[in-house]
């Protein structure tokens, strides 16, 4: 049971990514390299005032907006409109959680990440059906 919950509690702990489309530099060892003219970003630092993607209503919109007073901020619907936004250059990089970041790097070979976190601590929670079964869960994550 221990395991059930771990394993919850690392979907429910979103780390917040940074997603970057390496278009025409490509994506690799080569892009340490690769200066901010040609798209592929390494560092926080680098992004500052550029074109940030974020889902409207989304904690990553409360951090961009914290951690980047400076950028211009695109607010999406979804993360397929910015996935889309930023392939067509219309963004520069958008926020996201992890796990949704490294979905849309598998299947999109193009993109890559600055693994950098946006801001300090993240308050996470669980989530429990309202049965005798989910309150026990409760319970147990909660002592965890």
């Amino acid at each position: 049971m221990k395991n059930r919950i771990m394993l919850m509690g690392s979907v429910i702990a979103l780390l917040i990514l940074l997603v970057l489309c390496g278009c025409g530099a490509g994506v690799g060892e080569s892009d340490k390299n690769a200066n901010e003219d040609e798209g592929v970003y390494t560092s926080l630092s680098q992004v500052e005032d550029k074109r940030i993607g974020v889902s409207t209503g989304s904690i990553q919109e409360q951090q961009v907006e914290e951690r980047f007073p400076h950028a211009k901020l695109f607010r999406f619907s979804s993360s397929p409109d910015a996935l889309n936004a930023l392939k067509g250059n219309k963004i520069d990089a958008f926020a996201d959680s992890d796990i949704l970041t490294r979905f849309m790097m598998g299947e999109n070979p193009d993109l890559t990440y600055i693994d950098e976190p946006l801001s300090e601590g993240m308050k996470v929670s669980g989530i429990f059906p309202k049965t005798s079964e989910g309150s026990r869960l409760r319970d147990e994550y909660n002592a965890s």
